[in-house]
């Protein structure tokens, strides 16, 4: 990934882009910044995508080298919570169960089992301690 500023560069990026292509073959090139006006721009500089904002490069980068786009943090939080209600049922627990366990508010851990509310890493020991899991079992499905 390239990202140019000033356009008075584009000649040495095009330079550096072909030294790229023969250095390191089939290497997937990823260009953007505010030098790069146009699609048409960076194409020509030999680049294999083009990314308007840091936010779009992390998505481009991620199809260019074939790694799929992470889940939104709704899913995530959906998966944990998922996660979290399966190990409390498994010990048999009601709500009001884990929260005194926890010491947190029943409120919040029905919120947090239901995907509607994000985690401190506070709230997320307290809660795995008190299943006896580990974060990363929260978090492998």
């Amino acid at each position: 990934a390239i990202s140019m500023v000033l356009s008075d560069n584009n000649g040495t990026a095009s330079a550096i882009l072909a030294a790229v292509r023969i250095a390191i073959k089939d290497v997937p090139i990823l260009l953007g910044g505010p030098a790069i006006s146009t699609e048409e721009i960076g194409f020509a500089m030999g680049a294999d995508a083009i990314a308007r904002d840091a936010v779009s490069a992390v998505s481009i980068a991620r199809e260019l080298v074939g790694i799929p786009n992470g889940e939104s943090l709704d899913e995530l939080l959906e998966r944990v919570g998922a996660q979290i209600q399966s190990f409390r049922h498994r010990q048999g627990w009601s709500q009001k169960d884990l929260a005194d366990s926890a010491g947190l508010d029943r409120t919040y851990v029905s919120a947090v089992e239901n995907g509607k509310q994000n985690l401190t890493l506070a709230a997320l020991h307290k809660l795995t301690s008190a299943l006896g899991v580990n974060e990363d079992q929260i978090f492998s499905v």
